[in-house]
Order: structure tokens, then sequence, then C-alpha cells
């Protein structure tokens, strides 16, 4: 039985029924998603519908396209993602499945790829023996080959050239972005990451790369390196037990024409966890030293060329939440904004005190510093907000920590001072002794630097201490800002501490329980001499916490109570809206959900990480062709489907099928006009 077969009959049976039917009557943010089932790590499924399918060959875009896989695929996220629920985003709701718009969306990408510097591929109108003169050596002042330009670019140039664009408009504060890419020092990102990224409510751009040969350990163990890849959009995933699939719009999944759209199609993909060894070194350039274990999603496998086509990146975007906790035994999420994504996930009940808590490296769970119970020490733990479990990463004393966008935690103890550094699996990769009492801790991602300060022991002055990412190992150099002795941060021995960076301007701000007032400080590139905050909010009654979102609103917690500030046309920091967290005791602290990154240049913008021309993209998994009016995914139209639609009477939801804003008649017409197998 085939994937696509395994996938269908599971979505007809009893239980896909049923959690089809429960989601469409639950609320309007999950009104697109037909099927979101977590029993655990290997059982769930997912299922979007809405997800468009354009084409990234077409008329109009250099090379015709051939090389625009990633900013098709971005742009079907956000064709997906002003028709649910942000119309302000571009290129704004409607239909996409005509000729309509189909001239709009070739503008569209025309003007990403060229923003974000999407190279065409094909050959190279600067090569003599690209013009028709390639026949002998030399010919035309050549080398006697046509030379080929680059293919392609990274998805983040492409979400680059969209905000710098505005074309989310007031949307571009509701989201967050977080973005994974193949790192050879950090654990890399499981199936099980992807389906729980869905699960919790993002629409997900995956990428693949194709991985070849290129030489052994002396154990006899295969090598592999990439060598290019190509992007799609998620619409589905499904484990049950060893069966695993993923579902996909492949932009270069098209009929052939480049003049106009083709029809719908989904891909599923056959999976299998692969362990293996990858490299970024050239063998053609020496000995292959650089070799890391990876454990990844493969596609489809085997393959008759002997390479391997691995999931080994991610963009996803989902509504922006905030997380609290209080009483120390108590954690929420609390969505701060409407939208695509997913009713909050019940969170397991953690069984210690909370000292303090960031989100992990996809947005999914959290890393908690425990203050332990009568029979468990205090301990640094991951969560698992999806599954439930919590795993024990070591034993510590630590009171603050912080988590960098390379997936790296940073754990501070007061006594003895104390910063280490950990990767997301909670192994040691090294520490920096503090001088002092070290109170607060934040990560700079703009600089990739870890800020730890550090009050003078009466209460005034002290210091900011920039640590590299290596926290000096590597000889990089550390930074100390002297703080003003006439700054207070505190009382003597007493001042608990809270840091954060504004990303708007890199500013480091700081709030003490005992002061009044959060006080944000610009802090040269080459320290020069005791600093003094540039700016500050207050006063306040109980100060005790504070954080900032992307878009630079301070968030800070005073008594109990969240409260709101953006900063003015003239720069004066002003009250607002507090919204969601409006008469919600969060008690001391609060995180605001966060973009994030890891692409690095020197990694990931390399010849290994472009794409393939459409051309030669594998066709890879089952092509199932769109099937209207089949709202919960089994291949065919029936009387599940309108039990759907008429749940959904009157208002939005996936039975919108003409994408009017409204479930009416004519979505009635179009369901019972497609009844029966598709």
């Amino acid at each position: 039985m085939s994937h696509l077969q395994k996938r269908t009959q599971f979505l007809s049976g009893r239980n896909g029924l049923v959690a089809a039917i429960a989601l469409a009557s639950t609320s309007l943010s999950l009104a697109n998603v037909t099927v979101n089932q977590w029993t655990s790590a290997t059982s769930f499924h997912h299922a979007r519908i809405g997800v468009p399918d354009q084409d990234q060959k077409r008329v109009g875009l250099p090379n015709s396209g051939g090389c625009y896989c990633a900013p098709t695929s971005y742009v079907n996220m956000m064709i997906y993602i002003t028709n649910y629920g942000y119309p302000q985003v571009q290129p704004g709701p409607g239909v996409y499945t005509g000729y309509e718009h189909y001239y709009d969306v070739t503008d569209l990408l025309e003007q990403l790829g060229a923003e974000a510097s999407i190279s065409p591929g094909g050959d190279d109108p600067d090569d003599p023996d690209c013009n028709g003169n390639n026949d002998s050596e030399g010919e035309g002042g050549g080398d006697g080959e046509c030379g080929s330009l680059p293919c392609g670019g990274s998805v983040t140039n492409v979400h680059n050239a969209f905000v710098a664009d505005g074309f989310y408009g007031t949307a571009l504060d509701d989201l967050v972005f977080i973005a994974k890419s193949l790192d050879p020092n950090a654990p890399s990102t499981s199936f099980t990451n992807i389906g729980q990224l869905a699960i919790d409510g993002s629409i997900i751009e995956l990428c693949y790369g194709r991985y070849a040969p290129v030489g052994q350990t002396t154990g006899g163990i295969t090598i592999y390196k990439r060598g290019g890849g190509h992007c799609v959009t998620m619409n589905g995933i499904d484990r049950e037990g060893g069966d695993m699939s993923i579902s996909v719009r492949d932009p270069a999944q098209d009929d052939g024409d480049i003049f106009g759209p083709s029809p719908y199609v989904t891909k599923v993909w056959g999976i299998t966890n692969l362990a293996v060894l990858t490299t970024s070194d050239d063998p053609e350039e020496g000995p292959i030293v650089n070799v890391s274990l990876k454990v990844l999603p493969a596609i489809d496998e085997p393959h008759d060329d002997g390479k391997k086509r691995l999931v080994d990146g991610y963009f996803a975007i989902k509504p922006k939440t905030g997380i609290f906790w209080k009483d120390f035994q108590f954690v929420q999420t609390l969505p701060l904004t409407i939208g695509f994504g997913v009713d909050p996930f019940p969170h397991p009940a953690p069984n210690w005190p909370i000292l303090d808590l960031v989100s992990d490296e996809h947005g999914l769970g959290w890393f908690a510093l425990t203050g332990g119970n009568e029979v468990t020490p205090p301990q640094l733990v991951k969560i698992d907000r999806i599954g439930g479990g919590t795993t024990v990463l070591d034993e510590t004393n630590a009171k603050q920590l912080a988590i960098s966008r390379f997936d790296e935690i940073y754990v501070l103890s007061e006594t003895p001072g104390l910063v280490e550094r950990r990767d997301s699996a909670g192994s040691f990769l090294g520490s920096a002794n503090v001088t002092g009492v070290p109170r607060a801790i934040a990560c700079d991602d703009q600089f990739d630097l870890i800020y730890v300060v550090v009050p003078g022991s009466s209460g005034f002055g002290g210091s900011i201490i920039g640590y590299p990412r290596s926290l000096g190992a590597d000889g990089a150099a550390i930074k100390i800002w002297p703080i003003a002795n006439s700054v207070q941060l505190g009382t003597a021995g007493a001042a608990k501490l809270r840091a954060a960076v504004n990303p708007k301007d890199g500013h480091l701000w700081i709030s003490s329980e005992t002061t009044d007032k959060a006080l944000g400080f610009s802090l040269p590139f080459t320290p020069r001499g005791p600093v003094s905050p540039v700016e500050s909010v207050g006063p306040f009654g109980a100060l005790t916490g504070l954080d900032f979102d992307d878009g630079g609103t301070l968030h800070v917690v005073d008594t109990g109570a969240v409260k709101v500030f953006d900063k003015n046309s003239s720069g004066a920091w002003t009250p607002g809206d507090a919204g969601a967290f409006n008469g919600v005791d969060v008690g001391s602290m609060v995180r605001i959900a966060k973009s994030r990154s890891n692409f690095d240049p020197a990694i990931h913008d390399t010849t290994d990480w472009l794409n393939i021309d459409a051309d030669e993209v594998d066709d890879l998994g089952e092509a199932v062709p769109d099937c209207i009016g089949d709202l919960n995914g089994d291949a065919a139209v029936t009387a599940a489907d309108l039990a759907v639609l008429l749940g959904q009477w009157g208002g939005a939801g996936s039975a919108d099928l003409d994408i009017s804003g409204t479930v009416d008649a004519a979505d009635l017409a179009i369901l019972l006009g497609a009844w029966g197998n598709c």
C-alpha cells in the first residue's frame, strides 16, 4: 500500500472524520485546518486546505522562472495568509487558481526575485560561447563551452525583500517567522519537529537538498555533500508508526504551459528518517575533514542514482503569542493575534517551581530552569509542549537563561558568577567566569552577542559584559561597558534584574524589582567609557520583568499586569493596548514570541545551497489533483463534507469554497456539484 493510500485510509476512517468535524466547529482560526491530531511522536496527522500551488515556470520571469522555487513557494504562503486572516498581506485576498491574478503573481515574483538576488540560472549572457559560437575551442573569444549562471537563492533573502517592500502591512507585527537550515554545529530539524510546527499552527515552506556521495570514512561509511536543492510549500504531514509522509505544493510540478496556470496538485512524499554523514568540504580541493552526523527526513528512498533527497530546512510562519508563568508551577501560552493558526495546545503541568523559561529553538516548547522540590534538585529541563514530555538536561543552580538564534542555550549562575553555553540537546559547549554577581542575561541576534548584566555591590553602577557566541573560547573579543556610578540598578546585594534587547535599534533594556523604571542603554560597538541610559519608561509600582516583540513594542510586567509601550514618531514611549494581556495576572515575567533565523552566509549562501533548475527537479512523490469540496481530505465529496459545510454556515471556514468570506448557498452548490469520488 502506498503512502497516499495509507493517508487516505486514515482520513476516511472514523478518527479522521471525527478530527475534521471537531476542528471545523471549534474556531475560525481552525477553519482551514481539516485534520490536526497529535497522539504521540509516532502517531500524528495534519492537513490544510486552501494552500495555493503557483507555478514557478512562467513567461515574464528570468529563464522562465526555472530557478524561482524559493520565491514561488514563499508567495504560496502569502496567498494563503492573505486569504486566511490577514487580508492586508500582498498580493491580497482572492481566488488564484485561474488567470484573474496570474500575471499579478508573475509581477510579484519578478520583483521579489530581483530584490532577493535570485539568480536565474541558464546560459550566461556574458559568456561569448553562449552566443551560438561554442562549436570549437576558443570560438567567439571563449573557451569553447557555454557557461551557466547560478540557480536560485535563499528563502531568507526573499522574506527580507518582502518585508522591506512593506508587503505585510500591519500584519508584520502580528506574525512570527522561524527559519532553520542545516547547521553542522547544531542538532538537525527532525520529521517530528516539522509535524509539531504544523500542528502548532505554522504554515511552512520546506527545502530539501540533493546529497551526493563524495567519500568514505576509514570505516567505510559514506559521506554526503549537498549539491543544490528545491523548496516547496507544505500542506500536510502524517505519521502512523513507521509510515511517514509529507504532502506539499511543488512549484516545479506543472502541466508544461508557461503562459498560464496549471491545475493545483499535491505531491505526497514517502519519508524515512535517515542517519547520514554530511560535509561541506570540497573533495576536489583536499581531504574531507569536517564531517557531522545528522538524522534527516529522506524523501522516497532509495534512489537509483545513489543520491539522497534530504529535508534540511524550513521557513515557518505563525501568529504571535506570549508566554507567562506564575505561582512557579503554571505556564500559559496566550494568542496575541487572530489568524490561520490553531487553538493553543494543552500545556503539560510542570512538577517543580519555575525560575526562568524561554521558548525552544523551534518555538514549540520551552527550556526552563527549575527550583527543585523535596526530592528533585534544581535542573535545566526541556518541556515538549506538544508531546507533553519533559527531558532533564542537567542539574544546575542557575537563575536565568537565554537562547541564541543558533539554538544555543546560555545559562547564568549568580554564585559563583558563571555563564554556560550548551546546545539545544543540553550538551555542554563551554563556560566563562563572571566577576561579581551577574543578575541578568539577554541575546542580541544582530551582533550575535550575549549580554550579562552585573550590578555594582552598592546597587549603583556595575558593568554590562558582551560575550561572543563562543564565550571567548576561540579567542573572540569579550566587551565590557562600565555602567555610570550614578545609575541605580537595585539595592545592595538584592537586585533581581531582567534584560532584553529591542530588535529595532539594538538597545539593551534592564529592569529591576527594586527600582521603578525600565532603562534603555545604547552600547557603542567599541566600549569607550561609562554608559548611562539613553531612554526610560516608568514609573511603575512593582517592576518585575520586560520583553520586546519583533516590532520593538515594549512589554513590562508591573504588579502582575502586562503594560505595553510603543515609540511614537517623535521617539517618545507612549502607552499602548495590552490586547490579550488585558486583565490577565501573569505573575512576575512574560516572554513574547520572536522571529529567529540561523541563516549564516558562510554556510547557507554558498553554491551548495543554491537551487536546482525546475527542468532538473526530481519527480518525487505521488501526485494528487485537488478535489474541490473534499473538506476532510478523504478523496471523496460525501455527507461528511456536507456536515462540515453546514456546521460553518453563515461564517468563515474551510467550506468557503469561493473565498467570498462567508459559507453560503454558493459554496453548497459547488460542493453538491462535485459530489462523489475525486
